[in-house]
């Protein structure tokens, strides 16, 4: 019978809570503080894929290809008219993906 998997979500955002509170910030969206933004969406979705496959997911390594994970989204918050949604960085993605990788590899040993 396979063991069920828990994904470290939760380890995942007091990690950058931790050590880098700024960008923890913006891992809620600003609508209402309350459902992850698109930083907060990528995060739990490296630390899912790396819970159910056991590895990294792909990291994005330009600002088109970060865009484009959002491209075919079903339903994201409204925002102001005129405002654009942030999108983490190039920079901010990798270090999410790191903090997913270190969590799920901890978990997993």
């Amino acid at each position: 019978r396979p063991k069920p998997k828990v994904a470290p979500v939760g380890t995942a955002y007091l990690r950058v809570h931790d050590n880098n509170h700024a960008l923890w910030e913006t891992l809620f969206d600003p609508y209402d503080n309350f459902h992850p933004s698109p930083s907060g969406t990528f995060l739990q979705g490296c630390v899912l894929h790396y819970t159910m496959f056991g590895s990294p997911p792909p990291l994005p390594i330009t600002e088109e290809e970060i865009v484009s994970l959002w491209r075919d989204a079903r339903v994201m918050h409204n925002i102001k008219h005129g405002e654009n949604r942030r999108m983490p960085s190039v920079e901010e993605a990798e270090y999410l993906w790191n903090v997913a990788n270190d969590i799920c590899s901890e978990a997993l040993s």
